[in-house]
């Protein structure tokens, strides 16, 4: 949608968004991708696409059409309810990160979120668990990460983490020999 609403003539279908996910953060991911298509002012219409991209992500999730995957809420109010402090480490938006968090977890108390925004680099770089780790007051061997990705996996490594990996439908195919599981 936000390509269209700037004119563009592209369009990203399951499988290349799935190739450019290897780029983290959407303004990023962004403008690789109009620099490859030659554009000379990718910088910043990466950001005004990612500002409309972001807007309508926003109405998608208030109007409930976002889901958590099949017992991940379940999973969450578990560790919750069992006193296990629970945190988020994202390379997302806090401008859409929260209102995902509040539309999928509401009922869950996140002791902390860090998001893209508090920090200067972005996944694989391990700096969102490291500030996530400082935060909390924990220290690497005391938490466990759970993540989707090959550069999430990379990040919580590099800081020191035990990491569970769930694939998404992305990256199911591919191999994940640091992770505990």
């Amino acid at each position: 949608l936000a390509f269209r609403d700037f004119g563009l003539p592209y369009e990203w279908g399951v499988a290349e968004y799935g190739t450019l996910l290897a780029t983290t953060g959407g303004r990023h991911r962004l403008q690789e991708f109009l620099t490859r298509q030659g554009r000379g002012d990718a910088a910043q219409l990466a950001v005004a696409l990612h500002t409309a991209k972001t807007t309508h992500f926003l109405d998608w999730i208030r109007s409930g059409a976002a889901h958590a995957r099949p017992g991940v809420h379940e999973l969450m109010k578990d560790l919750h309810n069992a006193g296990i402090t629970v945190g988020v480490a994202t390379t997302g938006s806090r401008s859409w990160v929260g209102p995902l968090l509040t539309r999928l977890f509401g009922d869950i108390d996140f002791a902390i979120t860090v998001c893209g925004e508090d920090v200067d680099h972005l996944k694989p770089h391990p700096q969102a668990y490291v500030h996530a780790l400082d935060r909390l007051g924990l220290d690497a061997r005391q938490a466990v990460a759970v993540e989707d990705s090959p550069p999430g996996l990379s990040a919580a490594t590099a800081a020191g983490l035990r990491c569970l990996v769930v694939p998404s439908a992305y990256n199911r195919n591919e191999d994940f020999p640091t992770a505990v599981a």
